[in-house]
């Protein structure tokens, strides 16, 4: 996530920023700071026009002296604040979708509690090592349930389409594959025949800076095609006959 950048509007009195983060401040009153700061978001996360521009260590950065490095457009300062405007109108709806949206993940996070303490029949519960279940449900090792787990490709992928798709931590969102951040990588067709998905297979973050990733799932089907995965997920693939698939199925 390094490049990702905010403006500052005061919304805390006496705020500081940690060493981690690099302050911009412009330099006339006639640039528009919104408007680098979506040029910046267009060449780091868009255009990857900014790849490579971080420090190859075991943390990534991006240094100040590479900060500074960078080229970025100037338009006319009329020009940057309607692209500014614009962008941030947008910015809004997402905001207002991003609300509706937490609302609709309370009610799922309600329907699972109830869903699985108490069924479908809201039969008697019974208390367990992993909490509360209906009476008539069995309770069994995950090992018992599947065919083989196993770590993706390590291999460095970029945005140039060609070879395989890869699925990664940004494409696990709210139990479903989202392919709308997609990376590429090339492998031989040894590789690319042991990671490549089959529809059913169910990928989880084994690894996150945000704890409450860590152990996010879902159901891959089918989509993208011929998709890999990469080294922070992990693949379980159920035994045959077992049949799993995403809550957007129906099932």
């Amino acid at each position: 996530d390094i490049g990702r950048a905010a403006i500052w509007s005061g919304q805390i009195s006496k705020c500081g920023f940690q060493n981690h983060i690099h302050r911009l401040r412009r330099k006339r009153r006639d640039i528009v700071p919104a408007f680098f700061m979506y040029a910046l978001q267009a060449g780091f996360t868009l255009h990857a026009k900014y790849e490579g521009a971080g420090n190859k260590t075991t943390i990534p950065n991006l240094s100040r002296s590479r900060l500074e490095a960078l080229t970025v457009p100037e338009p006319p300062p009329r020009e940057q604040a309607r692209v500014a405007a614009v962008l941030s109108l947008v910015e809004r709806a997402i905001a207002a979708e991003t609300k509706s949206i937490a609302a609709t993940r309370e009610l799922k996070q309600a329907a699972l509690g109830r869903l699985f303490s108490e069924g479908l029949r809201r039969e008697q519960r019974r208390e367990t090592e992993v909490g509360p279940l209906p009476v008539g449900w069995e309770l069994r090792p995950l090992e018992d349930l599947r065919e083989f787990l196993q770590y993706g490709t390590s291999v460095k992928c970029g945005y140039a389409t060609g070879g395989n798709p890869v699925l990664r931590i940004p494409n696990i969102v709210d139990g479903r594959i989202d392919p709308g951040d997609l990376k590429w990588c090339e492998l031989d067709r040894k590789d690319v025949a042991s990671l490549v998905l089959e529809a059913g297979d169910i990928l989880f973050i084994r690894t996150n800076g945000v704890r409450d990733r860590v152990g996010t799932c879902a159901v891959y089907e089918g989509e993208p095609e011929n998709a890999l995965f990469a080294s922070y997920l992990i693949r379980a693939r159920p035994k045959r006959g077992l049949k799993f698939r995403s809550p957007t199925s129906g099932s």
